[in-house]
């Protein structure tokens, strides 16, 4: 048999006939410059498929073909190296099972750790709302006067639902524990429209941003972990009982979460602030936040931050990642000032912002922010604050969901950035 009829009749590729031919696994006659594949052929690649599936490397075949070839129908002169080489290859089975049955046990018991991780999600009868005790922070955004709740819902002492309204007229709603006012968005992130050919394609195209790979790749993750938990440790060391920390942008909520597991080994008596103005996204962090073993005095609001109840020069501490730079791509103007007024007198601002040292590449789409994303732009938009210290990551080997908004040579940097008032 020619080489594609011996493939065939084996179901293999001719590559890797070829291969096993190389290796002299495989011995064929040769005539001329074609190899015949005779009935010792057939022998040959029925014991090589059947060594295979015994977990045979190809170095431990070609060692029983050398005993094999050898021998006769009724000797084997080799038969104590032959012995050897099975008993081997049983014994590195034997520790291989070993092996797969302790991976075993270790897969089912994670698989029941995050059964019982969704049941404790499913089963808690507590629907975190808003604190009772800390209504008193909350004022109205448009002449400063206290808020009063109409229509109150309360569980486990906070409010779950309810009307909270000013006499001048300001109003906001308790949804679900989650403080609701004007600037608020319901819809799902995909449902929305925006201008520009890439944008669009980008939020149209829902299957590219779940895929890990392409948006969330390790390098990115790991990148951006270090970012995060570099602020952890220094909003950690900073931390007091009664201080306001005010996140206003959480996304998800995941890498917030991070952050307020790092304060909670500190100090448990502060007080959470976490705004977002995609409804869903602050219901889903609230959600996260709730399964945590300890959890600090939250308030959870949803809506524009200008219209937010919540008094200026009230917070201690201001924390996002990627949050200022969010709001600025999405609503086409730079929050950095109106954030800055809710910021107490010597506060202290903690960001992770991405960007890049040459403006020429941002993508055309985004260069009416590039105060935002133009490292000397971004660094003068804090020029107010007293003192300012951060740190800029490597150039990043994946920019994951970041190329978004660059150029596809750009290089493109983390800034880990703390600034006093």
């Amino acid at each position: 048999m020619r080489i594609g009829e011996f493939s065939k009749k084996f179901n293999v590729s001719k590559e890797t006939v070829r291969y096993y031919t190389d290796r002299e696994l495989l011995i064929p006659v040769k005539i001329g410059n074609s190899n015949i594949y005779d009935q010792n052929c057939v022998e040959d690649m029925k014991n090589i498929l059947l060594l295979k599936n015994m977990d045979f490397s190809i170095e431990e075949i070609s060692r029983y073909f050398s005993f094999f070839r050898l021998s006769t129908k009724h000797s084997i002169p080799m038969k104590e190296d032959l012995l050897s080489l099975f008993e081997e290859k049983y014994s590195d089975i034997e520790r291989k099972t070993q092996e797969l049955m302790t991976a075993k046990k270790e897969i089912h018991k994670k698989i029941e750790e995050i059964k019982a991780f969704d049941e404790a999600e499913t089963d808690s009868d507590e629907q975190p709302g808003l604190p009772i005790e800390l209504l008193s922070i909350l004022v109205c955004p448009e002449c400063g006067k206290p808020l009063h709740v109409e229509n109150g819902e309360i569980s486990f002492n906070c409010l779950i639902s309810g009307i909270m309204k000013c006499k001048c007229g300001y109003k906001a709603e308790i949804i679900d524990g989650i403080v609701v006012f004007e600037g608020a968005e319901y819809e799902e992130l995909f449902d929305r429209k925006f201008e520009g050919a890439k944008y669009k394609k980008y939020f149209e195209k829902k299957e590219d941003l779940i895929s890990h790979e392409q948006m969330l790749p390790s390098s990115y993750i790991n990148s951006l972990t270090a970012a995060t938990n570099w602020l952890g440790v220094k909003m950690a060391k900073e931390i007091k009982d009664g201080s306001i920390i005010l996140d206003h942008m959480t996304h998800s909520g995941i890498l917030s979460n991070r952050i307020i597991d790092a304060l909670l080994e500190q100090n448990n008596g502060f007080v959470y602030i976490g705004l977002d103005p995609r409804f869903l996204l602050i219901k889903n962090f609230k959600r996260i936040l709730k399964l945590n073993k300890k959890t600090p005095r939250a308030v959870f609001m949803c809506g524009d931050y200008k219209k937010m109840p919540l008094a200026k020069e009230s917070a201690d501490f201001i924390y996002s990642c990627f949050g200022t730079q969010t709001y600025g791509i999405f609503k086409k103007r730079s929050p950095v000032n109106t954030i800055q007024s809710y910021l107490k007198p010597s506060g202290k601002w903690f960001e992770l912002f991405f960007y890049t040292h040459d403006k020429k590449m941002i993508e055309d789409e985004f260069k009416y922010i590039d105060e935002l994303l133009d490292y000397e732009k971004l660094i003068s938009s804090f020029s107010a604050f007293q003192r300012v210290s951060y740190i800029e990551s490597d150039e990043l080997k994946q920019k994951g969901e970041l190329s978004f908004y660059f150029k596809k040579q750009a290089k493109v940097h983390l800034l880990s950035f703390i600034g006093e008032k």
